[in-house]
């Protein structure tokens, strides 16, 4: 096994880009990731800016790469440690749950699951010394 990870659920949040009603309509986004930051999330409200902390925030702009590279990475980490590891994506329909979590089919479009799958698979093919796995 690779070296021990333990950890404790994280809360990441991804910011949708607008959808084209909301850009014929000249809608802005309430919500942006706090300049200088990946933690921290702000809320325009009433000419009030609001901020709550997450371990991660992705703006509107950032790739599924990014994505993946941030929470797939440590999913594979956990994995490959021993231990059990779930996403689980929660939003308003419409959110961006299933873009995030499927993505495309195209190398760069591919969401967080093919990824992670298809590390789980290239790790086992690069460690020659796995003798017993299941996936279920």
């Amino acid at each position: 096994m690779s070296k021990t990870v333990v950890s404790r659920p994280r809360v990441y949040t991804r910011i949708r880009p607008l959808n084209d009603y909301e850009r014929r309509h000249n809608s802005e986004n309430v919500y942006r990731v706090s300049h200088g930051t990946d933690d921290t999330l702000e809320f325009n409200r009433n000419n009030e800016t609001q901020t709550t902390k997450f371990d991660h925030v992705f703006g509107p702009e950032t790739k599924q790469q990014r994505v993946f590279d941030v929470i797939g990475a440590e999913v594979l980490s956990t994995i490959f440690s021993g231990y059990n590891a779930t996403v689980f994506a929660y939003g308003q329909t419409g959110s961006g749950k299933t873009h995030t979590m499927e993505g495309a089919r195209t190398q760069d479009g591919l969401g967080l699951i093919p990824r992670v799958i298809n590390g789980i698979f290239q790790r086992c093919n690069d460690r020659k010394m796995v003798e017993d796995a299941s996936i279920e």
